[in-house]
Protein backbone atom coordinates (compact mmCIF):
# COMPACT_ATOMS: atom_id res chain seq x y z
CA UNK A 1 0.00 0.00 0.00
CA UNK A 2 2.94 2.25 0.51
CA UNK A 3 3.93 1.64 -2.98
CA UNK A 4 0.57 2.47 -4.31
CA UNK A 5 1.10 6.22 -2.15
CA UNK A 6 4.01 6.65 -3.11
CA UNK A 7 3.16 6.28 -7.38
CA UNK A 8 0.23 8.11 -6.79
CA UNK A 9 2.28 11.00 -5.58
CA UNK A 10 4.18 10.86 -8.40
CA UNK A 11 1.31 10.86 -10.81
CA UNK A 12 -0.15 14.13 -9.03
CA UNK A 13 3.19 15.67 -9.86
CA UNK A 14 3.29 14.97 -14.14
CA UNK A 15 0.64 17.71 -15.33
CA UNK A 16 -0.03 15.18 -18.64
CA UNK A 17 -1.70 12.75 -16.83
CA UNK A 18 -3.78 14.63 -14.64
CA UNK A 19 -6.92 14.04 -16.55
CA UNK A 20 -5.89 10.28 -17.12
CA UNK A 21 -7.21 7.41 -15.48
CA UNK A 22 -4.19 5.60 -13.26
CA UNK A 23 -5.06 2.26 -12.58
CA UNK A 24 -2.60 1.33 -15.41
CA UNK A 25 -0.06 2.40 -13.05
CA UNK A 26 -0.90 1.28 -9.41
CA UNK A 27 0.04 -1.73 -8.13
CA UNK A 28 -3.07 -4.24 -7.63
CA UNK A 29 -2.32 -6.78 -4.39
CA UNK A 30 -3.97 -9.96 -3.72
CA UNK A 31 -5.46 -11.18 -0.23
CA UNK A 32 -2.75 -13.74 0.99
CA UNK A 33 -4.59 -17.07 2.54
CA UNK A 34 -3.94 -17.97 5.61
CA UNK A 35 -3.50 -21.77 6.87
CA UNK A 36 -6.61 -23.31 7.95
CA UNK A 37 -5.39 -24.82 11.23
CA UNK A 38 -3.79 -21.25 12.54
CA UNK A 39 -7.05 -19.89 11.86
CA UNK A 40 -8.87 -22.81 13.46
CA UNK A 41 -7.06 -22.70 16.32
CA UNK A 42 -7.10 -18.78 16.92
CA UNK A 43 -11.15 -18.62 16.44
CA UNK A 44 -11.03 -21.10 20.00
CA UNK A 45 -9.43 -18.87 22.06
CA UNK A 46 -5.54 -20.44 21.91
CA UNK A 47 -3.02 -18.14 22.75
CA UNK A 48 0.06 -18.05 20.89
CA UNK A 49 1.67 -19.88 23.76
CA UNK A 50 -0.91 -22.82 23.75
CA UNK A 51 -0.21 -23.74 20.07
CA UNK A 52 3.49 -23.56 20.02
CA UNK A 53 3.02 -25.87 23.14
CA UNK A 54 0.59 -27.76 21.26
CA UNK A 55 2.80 -28.67 18.21
CA UNK A 56 5.96 -29.58 20.35
CA UNK A 57 3.55 -32.31 21.55
CA UNK A 58 2.80 -33.31 18.55
CA UNK A 59 6.30 -33.56 17.44
CA UNK A 60 7.25 -35.87 20.22
CA UNK A 61 4.88 -38.34 19.58
CA UNK A 62 5.60 -38.44 15.48
CA UNK A 63 9.31 -38.67 17.39
CA UNK A 64 11.08 -42.33 18.47
CA UNK A 65 11.31 -43.42 21.94
CA UNK A 66 14.53 -42.19 23.93
CA UNK A 67 17.56 -44.87 24.12
CA UNK A 68 19.90 -44.57 26.44
CA UNK A 69 22.42 -46.56 24.05
CA UNK A 70 23.84 -45.51 20.62
CA UNK A 71 22.94 -47.70 18.12
CA UNK A 72 25.37 -50.67 17.40
CA UNK A 73 28.24 -49.74 15.01
CA UNK A 74 28.10 -50.74 11.09
CA UNK A 75 30.98 -53.52 10.70
CA UNK A 76 33.62 -52.37 8.59
CA UNK A 77 34.79 -54.36 5.34
CA UNK A 78 37.65 -55.91 7.21
CA UNK A 79 35.34 -56.82 10.21
CA UNK A 80 33.40 -58.72 7.04
CA UNK A 81 36.06 -60.05 5.23
CA UNK A 82 37.56 -61.55 9.29
CA UNK A 83 34.24 -62.87 9.68
CA UNK A 84 34.46 -64.69 6.21
CA UNK A 85 37.60 -65.62 6.42
CA UNK A 86 38.79 -64.08 3.38
CA UNK A 87 41.27 -61.74 4.91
Amino acid sequence: QLKRLMVEQELKNNPELANESWDRFLPTFKKMKRNNTTSKKLRNGMTVQQIKKDSLKKKRKQGNKYTPWPPAPVPSKIDIALESGAY
